[in-house]
C-alpha cells in the first residue's frame, strides 16, 4: 500500500509539472518519515458526514432498513446502528411503521 501510495505521489507531482528531482526527493524524505508507520485517509470531511448522517437518519426514520442503508452510503453497519443511536438520543427518531 505504502509504495504504491508514493508511486501515485510521485506521479501526480510529474503530471503537475513539480521537478522530477524535486519529486524524488519529497518521495524518499516521506519514505523515511513513513516507514513502518500505517497512514490513514479519512474518505469524507466533517461537512459530508454531517451529511450524510442526516441521510441516513432520514432514511430510517422513513423506513429503510439498515443493509440497504449500509449499501447505499457505503459505510459499516456498526457505524449505521451508531448514527442512529445518536440520532434518537439527540432527536427520538424512531423509524415508521409500515
Amino acid at each position: 500500500m505504502a509504495s504504491n501510495l508514493l508511486t501515485d505521489m510521485r506521479e501526480i507531482m510529474q503530471t503537475n509539472a513539480i521537478e522530477p528531482n524535486v519529486a524524488e526527493q519529497v518521495i524518499n524524505e516521506l519514505s523515511a518519515l513513513w516507514a513502518g508507520i500505517n497512514v490513514y485517509f479519512p474518505k469524507r470531511s466533517t461537512e459530508n458526514n454531517d451529511k450524510m448522517k442526516t441521510a441516513i437518519c432520514r432514511d430510517y426514520q422513513a423506513g429503510v432498513p439498515v443493509n440497504q442503508l449500509v449499501k447505499k452510503h457505503g459505510v459499516t453497519q456498526a457505524w449505521i446502528y451508531k448514527i442512529i443511536k445518536d440520532g434518537k438520543e439527540a432527536t427520538n427518531l424512531q423509524p415508521q411503521k409500515a
